[in-house]
């Protein structure tokens, strides 16, 4: 499918949802942060340079969400600027799934085409002093081109004491045909600690991909980055 008539298809569906009965009552919420770096599966969006990023969106008890996202990007782009819209599933025994479609947008420096729609499926369970979950993500075209990606995540994360959390994931990346994609199938994984003071959240992580011929983008990175919520 056209990427240009599922994001359309993607809007009016969204309007139709909130405007429904049943979607009527609910919170925006929103979130400035500021990062060293912005890694996307463990690769460098910025070439190593420092990112404003901001969320904004509207939820419900429902579980139903929707909203948009945007940061600063380099090397191919100058903006990126997502549109995303799911639902949170409470399952028994403290389990919960989600399902959300996004919608990448990239702005700038002559680029174009390369906009691509994404949908993701994930469990997350919540242990007694744990939470544990796995998700897929997939796109039918890649950055606009004809080939399909297909990304697997693991992920956790463990309460200390006085609001302090620590994090971590790995993904494998996988493409139908590797020269479209511009890059081979890849892992990467990421070990962080947050400290969380209601509206600010302050998180220092490492990542790394086996991507060795990418350069640095794709190298062990070492991030700050500091969030406010609103």
């Amino acid at each position: 499918m056209n990427n240009q008539i599922l994001a359309i298809g993607m809007a009016v569906t969204l309007t139709s949802l909130v405007s429904t009965d049943s979607h009527a009552d609910g919170d925006l919420y929103g979130n400035i942060t500021l990062t060293s770096d912005y890694l996307f599966r463990g690769v460098s969006q910025t070439q190593g340079e420092p990112a404003l990023q901001g969320d904004l969106g509207w939820a419900n008890d429902s579980g139903f969400y929707v909203g948009t996202w945007a940061s600063n990007v380099d090397g191919f782009a100058d903006v990126e600027w997502d549109f995303y819209a799911g639902y949170d599933i409470s399952l028994a025994h403290a389990t919960t799934l989600n399902l959300t479609a996004q919608y990448y947008t990239y702005h700038g420096r002559g680029i174009s085409g390369a906009d691509y729609a994404e949908v993701y499926v994930g469990l997350t369970q919540e242990l007694d002093n744990m939470s544990v979950g796995a998700r897929v993500e997939f796109a039918p075209e890649y950055f606009g081109e004809d080939t399909r990606q297909a990304y697997f995540k693991l992920f956790g994360s463990i309460p200390l004491a006085r609001a302090w959390s620590v994090d971590a994931h790995i993904g494998r990346l996988n493409f139908s045909d590797n020269a479209l994609a511009g890059q081979p199938d890849t892992t990467d994984w990421m070990l962080g600690i947050s400290y969380a003071h209601d509206p600010v959240t302050v998180t220092a992580a490492f990542a790394d991909t086996n991507w060795d011929e990418c350069g640095s983008d794709c190298n062990a990175n070492a991030i700050l980055a500091v969030g406010l919520d609103f």
